[in-house]
């Protein structure tokens, strides 16, 4: 379950972090630029973090894991997610890449 049951997988933040250990390896994030500090508005007074996401897409598109998959999910820390569960409805609709 979660992020770490993907083929491939990254988690990103503005400086290093460990995330643990795997088979006698540590883990760590990917590092992008930036700050991860925004402001709070609109009437829902809701995260202004625009700038925020399209640092972290730029990050993404230049990380090779990117390029040698055909799906990106991005999730939240707290988000409960199946990837095999992902991976059968994506089948069932498209071919795998040749």
């Amino acid at each position: 379950v979660g992020i770490f049951a993907c083929t491939e997988w990254a988690v990103y933040s503005n400086k290093e972090v460990s995330l643990g250990n795997q088979d006698g390896k540590t883990l760590h994030n990917d590092v992008m630029n930036g700050s991860l500090k925004c402001k709070f508005g609109g009437k829902a007074h809701t995260a202004l973090n625009t700038p925020v996401f399209r640092r972290f897409w730029d990050a993404l598109q230049i990380n090779p894991k990117s390029w040698r998959n055909d799906w990106i999910v991005k999730a939240d820390p707290d988000t409960v997610f199946f990837p095999d569960r992902l991976k059968e409805m994506l089948k069932s609709r498209w071919k795998e890449s040749q």
